[in-house]
């Protein structure tokens, strides 16, 4: 990822915000063209560069984390919306995997796929994450090499702990490397305890994908 300061503030390009946002470059280079409405933010000018120059555009690593904090927020609740609303019908032992289950919510493949791979540091800990353990798993076509299934019943219970739950927190603000390093040093304390801890010391609602992201991000500044 690019990295340029300009006006004391890192920044980075499009292709930057992408890596790190976690998200394809049209995706994001879309967001920005339609800022007025999503609130992408401004790009960062360097001094004596046009204003109206838009060959090559950077933007600061602060306001990209509060932009994707809040557009994540946003989107998740509105999906939290549909997603606690559903009833799954049929056999509640019935196996499905990611795609199965992503129909049966009614949400995108791709948003499943986050879901698991911000889980994956806390399953390989064998502890639950934002979405259970997998009942079964083999060596497959996964994110990483891992075929993961789940009984229905472990779906429904997940979608019915949405609204009530640890799990079904109402997203709240982005949480910062700081705020994480002050709760959970070492990124490897129950994510449940780290989110609690967190709401406690910001004083607001947090969302567990907010801290799996940072938690990987932490681990990879230390690595």
């Amino acid at each position: 990822m690019q990295i340029r300061t300009i006006n004391g503030r890192q920044c980075t390009d499009f292709a930057g915000a992408a890596e790190r946002a976690q998200r394809s470059e049209i995706s994001v280079r879309k967001l920005a063209a339609d800022r007025e409405t999503t609130g992408f933010p401004d790009a960062v000018h360097e001094p004596g560069a046009p204003s109206h120059s838009r060959a090559k555009q950077f933007f600061a690593l602060d306001d990209l984390d509060a932009f994707f904090a809040a557009y994540d927020a946003q989107t998740r609740a509105t999906k939290d919306a549909r997603v606690t609303r559903t009833r799954l019908t049929g056999d509640p032992d019935e196996l499905l995997d990611g795609k199965q289950i992503a129909k049966e919510l009614h949400i995108d493949p791709d948003t499943w796929r986050s879901w698991v791979r911000d889980a994956l540091p806390d399953w390989k800990a064998g502890r639950d994450a934002y979405i259970p353990l997998p009942d079964e798993q083999a060596p497959g076509r996964g994110l990483d090499g891992v075929a993961r299934q789940w009984k229905r019943s472990t779906i429904q219970q997940f979608v019915d702990q949405r609204g009530t739950g640890p799990a079904g927190r109402t997203p709240g603000g982005g949480v910062t490397l700081d705020d994480l390093r002050a709760v959970d040093p070492g990124a490897d304390r129950p994510i449940a305890d780290v989110v609690a801890d967190l709401e406690q010391l910001l004083g607001r609602r947090v969302s567990r994908q907010s801290v799996a992201r940072r938690r990987r991000d932490l681990r990879n500044t230390a690595s």
